[in-house]
């Protein structure tokens, strides 16, 4: 969705490469889940996120377009999940 192609897919996450994004926020928009915040909305105990993502978007390669995994919904539920994130790159 992105025009920019500013994702960038890990094992199991995909970030925004804030170097790519030119803040249009489509992608905040059409997010179902309301996942995607701009890094000004974020609130204070997720600021510490906007480092992780450019992190992890200057490694990894940009995303591909795929489908949702078919268990999506039950994670878009799931707090905390931080500590569940692979920072390794695709393969």
């Amino acid at each position: 969705m992105c025009p920019q192609q500013a994702f960038r897919e890990g094992r199991n996450m995909v970030v925004i490469d804030p170097r790519a994004c030119t803040n249009c926020a489509l992608c905040e928009v059409v997010c179902p889940i309301e996942a995607i915040k701009a890094d000004y909305a974020l609130a204070v105990d997720e600021k510490h996120l906007a480092d992780l993502n450019a992190r992890y978007a200057a490694a990894w390669p940009v995303a591909e377009k795929k489908a949702p995994p078919s268990d999506a919904h039950d994670w878009a539920s799931t707090p905390s999940k931080l500590h569940l994130l692979d920072p390794k790159p695709m393969a």
